[in-house]
């Protein structure tokens, strides 16, 4: 599945040639977070978020994709702050 960044500069990732996807804490006292998916020569931003809950709701919104067999998912165009309403006990 290719998925469409939802960053400063947007790319197309390829998820299939990926290892993971995770989560990454941008700064030791901050909340925003990011989804990354990883390589094993590199490491991609997939989405900038404003807090944990939201990376995690933007990580189930794409295990929700690939699991739908969806061949593109597009973050840009994805207000983030609506994924935040997401019941806590969705299934990853």
């Amino acid at each position: 599945m290719w998925v469409l960044t939802k960053t400063e500069w947007p790319t197309l990732v390829n998820l299939a040639t990926v290892s993971q996807v995770g989560y990454q804490q941008i700064a030791k006292y901050s909340p925003e977070t990011r989804v990354i998916a990883s390589t094993w020569e590199q490491e991609l931003v997939v989405a900038e978020c404003a807090s944990g809950e939201q990376a995690r709701a933007v990580v189930r919104l794409i295990a929700r994709s690939l699991a739908a067999r969806a061949p593109y998912l597009d973050l840009f165009a994805l207000d983030l702050a609506t994924l935040d309403d997401e019941p806590a006990g969705a299934v990853l």
